[in-house]
């Protein structure tokens, strides 16, 4: 059974103790609920306690969270702004705000400013705004059971909290703001299959402003995310931010701002401007994960040996460690074209790719897992990174190119470079950037 429950200013109604409330049983209080809703009484609501109180003869003291826990899901009419200390549990039914112009703030002290779970779901509609914040915990919750949860804003200022934390098949829509202003408190983290969207910024001040795990998770964004790392997501989670991902806190990481997109499964850095785009997942992932740039495409060489063909087509990497040689990564699926050894390149993989239709290259490995003419799928191991021909340091080689050269040829340098694509000794090279985070050529 649902209510329908008008919160307001009480009348002119008698203070009541918790005596008085106690001697209501579960029972009586539902009995109660319905006879007054069923008479047209409303729930009335006191502007300092935070309290509610049946108007008529059945004066009876609830707390919004009583009102809440009566049987039935729950329809409720602001005509006041409130402000509720505590937070609020909503588990297992459906309770629907009405603002109509008013502001309802959660907050607590002690835990969560608003928890959802066992298939509960919260929402609102109306002008003003509904909000969830704690001191001492998540400003919101949303675990399990299919739970979902609508709101205005959520924050946190609790030290290694989240403002959002979104757990299992469930979904968060926040129509505002996100913001984690304690120590160590991040902006968003959503797993195990959560949905989370946020129709303004998420900062948090001294962490990662999203944080996604898990397959069929995914964060979308559509304005900034800033943090110490702006986004960090894993294991295949897909995070979409329609505005800038930048970073601070004076955390930078190789070269340029440490932006961390979910790109299919793997995390990549961005470091070829202080502010990166972040987009969707395209199929393409970075052939190693948490990579670090030590050239960028069309980076002009001072080396006097490389005079005639200064330009860089294609990207330098290195693993998140000097001291270990990461796995070499399949960007994409495709057809082992070449696999073998010259003296530019040393140990070198060429995959074919059908969409688009492109070959990627991989250069200077330490050891090759795979042989010509072999199938292999989006992040298999091609090989290990290396330090093998032309190369005066441990680092991986990544281009993409139109068609093959004879024995795996060398594509490294150009006498020109601008833009995303260049044709130069009769092939056409691609921006790796650009190929990983739109799936296709420019």
């Amino acid at each position: 059974m649902g209510h329908n429950l008008t919160l307001h200013p009480p009348p002119s109604v008698k203070a009541h103790g918790a005596d008085r409330r106690r001697r209501f049983s579960a029972r009586r209080l539902s009995l109660a609920l319905v006879s007054a809703l069923s008479l047209g009484l409303p729930l009335a609501a006191h502007a300092a306690s935070g309290e509610f109180l049946l108007d008529g003869n059945d004066s009876l003291a609830l707390t919004l969270q009583e009102a809440i826990d009566q049987p039935g899901d729950h329809h409720i009419t602001l005509l006041k702004n409130l402000d509720i200390a505590g937070g609020l549990v909503v588990s297992g039914k459906t309770i629907h705000f009405a603002l109509d112009g008013h502001d309802l703030t959660l907050s607590n002290a002690a835990g969560a400013g608003m928890q959802v779970n066992g298939g509960g779901a919260v929402d609102y509609t109306g002008a003003g705004s509904f909000t969830a914040s704690s001191t001492a915990g998540d400003g919101l919750t949303v675990e399990d059971g299919n739970s979902s949860a609508e709101l205005t804003g959520a924050s946190t200022n609790t030290g290694g909290a989240y403002a959002v934390h979104a757990n299992g098949k469930v979904t968060v829509t926040v129509r505002g703001d996100v913001a984690a202003a304690g120590n160590l408190d991040m902006g968003i983290k959503a797993e195990n299959g959560a949905e989370v969207n946020v129709t303004g910024q998420v900062t948090a001040a001294d962490a990662s402003a999203i944080v996604a795990e898990h397959g069929g998770t995914s964060v979308t964004v559509a304005g900034d995310a800033h943090g110490t790392r702006p986004i960090d997501a894993s294991g295949g989670a897909i995070v979409t931010v329609g505005g800038n991902a930048t970073a601070g806190g004076g955390n930078a990481i190789g070269i340029g701002a440490p932006i961390y997109i979910a790109a299919d499964g793997a995390n990549k850095i961005g470091a070829d401007s202080g502010t990166l785009i972040a987009k969707a997942a395209s199929g393409w992932q970075w052939p190693i994960k948490d990579n670090r740039v030590t050239q960028a495409w069309c980076h002009k060489s001072s080396d006097p040996n490389r005079r005639d063909r200064p330009y860089h087509l294609g990207r330098d990497m290195k693993g998140p460690s000097d001291s270990i040689l990461p796995p070499v990564l399949a960007a994409a699926a495709g057809t082992v074209a070449s696999a073998g050894y010259n003296s530019a390149n040393g140990n070198y993989v060429i995959l074919q790719h059908s969409s688009p239709a492109v070959y990627s290259f991989y250069a200077h490995l330490s050891n090759i897992s795979v042989k010509t003419g072999s199938k292999v799928t989006k992040g298999q191991q091609i090989g290990i990174m290396g330090n093998t021909g032309a190369s005066t340091g441990a680092h991986l080689h990544f281009a993409f190119v139109s068609s093959l050269s004879a024995n795996g040829g060398y594509y490294g340098y150009a006498d020109k470079c601008s833009g995303d694509k260049v044709t130069y000794d009769g092939r056409t090279y691609y921006k790796p950037a650009y190929v990983i985070d739109n799936g296709k050529l420019p």
